[in-house]
């Protein structure tokens, strides 16, 4: 017979309990692993988006007074932070300029409360994480800008919402936003006229020649004073009038030989196609035949931006398809998009994003070109490490 105590060690019925609580700390700690990974991954991807943009801004002004450099960087820095609900907290960069080796460096260090750690004790990971830009002269690429322009008839319309401004002369103050941010990026660093050369390429029913340029350097003023129409295409933009139809073909293949004509000339310039529209193709057939240039185009390394202002569903289809893409969804996906019909889905814009806008107000288109001008000019600024 079994005593009470040879019972009781013997007794295997609590087991399971004991062996699910061991199982489930195991589990949870495995799920806690797997989310302060998530969270690191996030913390290091937005700290180094901050430290990136704060490398760029300070070589943009490097050749400002130091503090002025600093504080700059430092500002973009706190801008491009975006700290809600990562638990990070996020220390002031370290910024250093040497003007000998013409590099700007960002280090920006945060401590990252995690789930386990913070479980197992109130210690913090430490992120770091570095940025380098070059801001010598010798590492500007050139950049070649063809603009392809829809001065149709519909762009003397007020814009709707607007009393007080038509499309064409909207055009033409959203242009001085993208010449503005395209040297902020080059003019520091060298002449603008040998680092940036544009053509327009104006349309309506037809490529309008008066409102057409060839290649040429590029300079915002000239002693102070805006350089004249004749002399640059910022000034010839400037003088732009709307009336006709709308055709966008012969603009975009305009626009195609002249990249081609200065890939020719400068081979390691970056070619770069800006087209905006504010409606349709008078005829459908100009659709396709357009969508075939800009694919020529992008094959050939050309990079398309595409602005729609207000435009009905062919036109902002016709853009879409021109639009470059930010190369990490499936080829297949990208064809369906550029193939449909109708207004575009927001699935198919966000795989065009950065390179294809879609406004109906004034505030909106005047910041795509903005947006464009600022990525433009960092074309001639490349991060090193």
């Amino acid at each position: 017979m079994k005593t009470f105590a040879g019972k009781f060690w013997n007794d295997t019925r609590g087991n399971f309990a004991t062996m699910f609580a061991v199982a489930s700390m195991g589990l949870l700690m495995s799920v806690g692993a797997a989310v302060d990974y998530a969270t690191l991954s996030n913390v290091k991807y937005k700290l180094q988006n901050a430290a990136d943009a704060s490398a760029l801004a300070g070589a943009i002004v490097a050749n400002a007074q130091l503090s002025g450099r600093i504080d700059t960087a430092r500002t973009a820095f706190d801008q491009n932070l975006l700290t809600a609900g990562d638990g990070l907290e996020a220390h002031g960069p370290s910024i250093g300029f040497n003007d000998a080796a013409q590099e700007v460096t960002v280090i920006g260090r945060a401590d990252v409360k995690l789930f386990v750690m913070g479980f197992i004790n109130s210690s913090s990971s430490k992120v770091e994480v570095r940025s380098t830009v070059n801001y010598g002269v010798d590492n500007i690429k050139p950049v070649a800008v063809a603009f392809v322009l829809d001065v149709s008839g519909s762009m003397n319309d007020v814009l709707s919402g607007s009393t007080w401004i038509t499309k064409v002369d909207l055009l033409k103050t959203a242009s001085e936003l993208l010449f503005d941010e395209v040297e902020a990026g080059v003019g520091v660093k060298s002449s603008v006229d040998k680092v940036m050369r544009a053509s327009v390429s104006s349309y309506n029913g037809l490529l309008l020649p008066n409102w057409t340029s060839p290649m040429r350097g590029e300079r915002a003023k000239m002693d102070g004073v805006y350089a004249p129409a004749g002399l640059t295409t910022r000034g010839l933009i400037r003088t732009l009038t709307a009336n006709g139809g709308t055709n966008s073909t012969p603009a975009i293949q305009d626009a195609y030989n002249q990249l081609m004509l200065e890939k020719a000339r400068s081979p390691n310039s970056k070619l770069i196609m800006m087209v905006m529209t504010d409606g349709n193709n008078n005829d459908a057939l100009e659709n396709d035949a357009s969508k075939l240039l800009c694919k020529q185009a992008k094959d050939d390394g050309v990079l398309i931006y595409a602005v729609a202002l207000d435009a009905p569903a062919n036109g902002q289809n016709l853009l879409l398809a021109c639009a470059a893409g930010s190369g990490a969804a499936p080829a297949s996906e990208v064809a369906a998009c550029e193939a449909s019909t109708g207004a575009p889905t927001q699935a198919c814009m966000d795989l065009k994003k950065g390179f294809y806008y879609d406004t109906s107000e004034a505030a909106a288109f005047k910041a795509a070109f903005k947006a464009i001008g600022e990525d433009i000019g960092k074309q001639v600024i490349r991060i090193k490490g």
